[in-house]
């Protein structure tokens, strides 16, 4: 709650932040870094966070109906072609 009265003292009250989400804090691990570095698999703690937000965000824009919509087939000659066109 202290952070987040910080931040809205930081910012202020602008119209322009009214779309802004509210902070994601994450716990502090000392072997983030190595775990990075090594490329193992991050710890749940960190990534269900950050998962729930992206989620949150990205199904109002319709994320889960374009997953299910139907494959559109390309038209023939409507990519273009590799060859250049010079006769």
């Amino acid at each position: 709650a202290e952070i987040r009265a910080a931040l809205d003292s930081l910012l202020g009250r602008d119209d322009d932040l009214e779309g802004l989400a509210d902070p994601v804090f994450l716990p502090e691990r000392r072997d983030l870094d190595d775990a990075i570095r090594d490329a193992v698999r991050l710890p749940n703690q960190i990534t269900q966070p950050l998962h729930r937000l992206a989620g949150g965000r990205l199904d109002p824009l319709g994320t889960r109906a374009s997953r299910e919509a139907e494959p559109v087939p390309v038209v023939p000659g409507s990519l273009g072609s590799w060859a250049e066109d010079g006769g």
